[in-house]
């Protein structure tokens, strides 16, 4: 930006907000609860015509009576302090009395996570999980990774910092099944996720230290998070793809200055001005995703379908 936001009258700013996942809608609450911009300012441009993002759940376009949730949260105390902080201030769905995180903590107190069953073997047999079989080389693995700093660790693999032995482990088997990493993945997305849950080490047999929502993370958490940022006025504009954007300014900082947009009635432009502030969330970790059943294969994905990519490659 070319100019410093404190100058700026909340009363008068309004937020361009591309993207109605989770962290758009974060952004459009807090800036209404903590910097007081009226909701009617604030306007959510959102292709599909439902909100949540990845944080999803409806029933399958392809298999009938099934219910599909593409990506689910591993919530937990420590590592997810703004989203409690957010959800404190957000009534449940069923009792407006309650918080949303009221409402997760009064869960489990009563139903408290413990698995029993962390790996299954091919016979369906019930592998001892509590032994991660971690070798010394192993740790020093792990131990150098966290120690290296991520312009050192560049674009290079996870296999290409642990050796066969470690994705051979009790623990590498029950990390990737929580978290869906591949050994080909980037080995600084492991850093990042190592750093965030390193206080769940101990409890990876059991998932112990993870906390459930009463119902899908959808219905518990999306859903009341909409309805009130809609009572609050929120603009919300499903339908709606920002296809482009233009920035002034050369090198830091730059600011945007024009959003195009492509909806039902064609093509706009949306200008913006120096009480306008743009958030884009670009690319998803569930984006293009596909469907397929017992009988059915999913079909490949060649091009940017949901454009969850293609907006951040036309902007770079």
């Amino acid at each position: 930006m070319t100019f410093d936001p404190k100058t700026v009258d909340p009363k008068q700013a309004h937020l361009w907000i591309v993207g109605g996942g989770i962290a758009g809608m974060a952004t459009a609450a807090f800036a209404i609860r903590d910097a007081k911009v009226p909701g009617e300012n604030i306007h959510i441009l959102e292709e599909l015509d439902v909100t949540g993002g990845n944080m999803d759940g409806a029933k399958s376009p392809v298999v009938p009576g099934t219910y599909v949730t593409r990506g689910g949260r591993m919530f937990e105390e420590q590592a997810y302090q703004t989203t409690w902080d957010l959800f404190s201030t957000i009534p449940s769905l069923e009792d407006p009395d309650v918080t949303v995180r009221q409402e997760v903590l009064d869960f489990n107190s009563t139903f408290k996570t413990h698995a029993r069953a962390r790996l299954v073997d091919g016979q369906h047999n019930i592998l001892d999980a509590s032994s991660y079989g971690l070798s010394n080389r192993d740790r020093l693995d792990m131990t150098r990774m966290l120690a290296m700093s991520e312009n050192t660790l560049g674009a290079r693999r996870i296999d290409e910092i642990f050796g066969e032995h470690f994705f051979e482990t009790n623990f590498w088997q029950m990390w990737r099944t929580m978290f869906a990493f591949q050994k080909w993945h980037s080995v600084i997305e492991l850093r990042r996720y190592f750093l965030r849950f390193v206080q769940e080490f101990d409890l990876l047999d059991t998932v112990g230290g993870i906390c459930r929502t009463t119902y899908n993370q959808y219905d518990s958490m999306i859903v009341p998070l909409q309805r009130w940022l809609v009572a609050q006025g929120v603009d919300v504009r499903f339908g709606t793809r920002v296809t482009d954007v233009d920035f002034a300014g050369q090198g830091e900082p730059r600011r945007a200055t024009c959003l195009y947009v492509e909806d039902q009635k064609g093509t706009s432009a949306i200008e913006l001005g120096h009480n306008d502030f743009t958030f884009i969330t670009i690319g998803s970790i569930t984006a293009d995703s596909t469907y397929g059943g017992n009988d059915t294969v999913p079909p490949l994905v060649r091009d940017r379908v949901d454009h969850a990519w293609s907006l951040w490659e036309e902007i770079a």
